[in-house]
């Protein structure tokens, strides 16, 4: 049998991670630049993750503009 968990419990405990988030952010923010170094990293990993699976930049470029733009899907694109 599952076990329900409170609807407000659920959202003060959503509040304490994102809490907890926003400092992690904030500690580790660039002073030159001001954005947060882990989502820059986060960023570009996440990137070069999407990159790699389109067989390089140029193809994932293409690929979204095509998307965006035009409403093209490109056959065996990435989900």
């Amino acid at each position: 049998m599952a076990r329900h968990i409170d609807p407000e419990t659920q959202r003060v405990a959503n509040m304490r991670r994102r809490l907890f988030m926003l400092r992690r952010h904030a500690s580790l923010r660039d002073p030159a630049t001001g954005k947060s170094t882990l989502a820059q990293r986060a960023g570009r990993l996440g990137g070069l993750r999407t990159v790699s699976k389109l067989d390089g930049p140029s193809a994932w470029g293409l690929s979204m503009a095509l998307r965006r733009w035009y409403q093209i899907p490109i056959e065996g694109e990435w989900r």
